[in-house]
């Protein structure tokens, strides 16, 4: 028969009476819930007998996948759950290995790491600038102490007919080149076929 606990959040849940004298996560705010014990007659036909072990087990881990479905952690009777992170700890345990929370001190100390439990951080933090942000701040703080006086040049119209003037000579060198190779080609060929039409004579 089910066992029906209701947590502090409101939310009401049902579970088995296999789960009695066990914790379980509540999916809704995360709380842990002790399940409260069953009477000694439903514990006993919960455990069964031993020809019924092989069908308990199976029904088990169909529980189980149940459980994790909806957000419940079933906790074993030699753990504990860190008040900080939730993560299933020892229950003789001083540190919580996850989060860095002292259970005797009620402190959370400096990990090296970055908690799995705990990926964002409860406090409000200055973000640090991102380079380019720093390369934008440094360029603007150049040109406060030293601005562009003029255009270089690069605009003017004089400066953009000279560079059209020595474009239009690279090419016709190029040109030039170009077409004095090819004669040379041609001539060279047509001496060799007029040399070929004598010797044939």
């Amino acid at each position: 028969m089910p066992i029906t606990i209701a947590c502090r959040c409101g939310q009401k849940l049902n579970v088995k009476d296999e789960l009695a004298g066990k914790r379980v996560k509540c999916p809704k705010c995360g709380a842990a819930l002790s399940i409260p014990g069953s009477d000694p007659s439903v514990a006993g036909s919960a455990r069964g007998d031993a020809r019924a072990a092989p069908a308990s087990k199976a029904a088990h881990r169909r529980q189980d996948d149940a459980f994790d479905e909806i957000g419940l952690i079933l906790r074993g009777e030699g753990e504990a759950e860190c008040p900080s992170c939730r993560s299933a700890v020892p229950k003789n345990a001083v540190l919580c290995v996850n989060c860095g929370y002292n259970f005797q001190s009620g402190q959370r100390i400096q990990t090296l790491g970055k908690s799995q439990a705990d990926p964002e951080p409860r406090t409000a933090e200055v973000k640090t600038k991102s380079e380019v942000d720093k390369m934008i701040e440094f360029a603007e703080d150049e040109l406060e102490k030293e601005p562009v006086k003029q255009d270089l040049g690069y605009g003017s119209r004089s400066s953009a007919w000279v560079i059209t003037l020595i474009m239009i000579a690279i090419f016709g060198v190029v040109l030039a080149g170009g077409m004095a190779f090819f004669n040379h080609v041609e001539g060279e060929a047509a001496t060799k076929a007029r040399e070929k039409a004598a010797k044939s004579r």
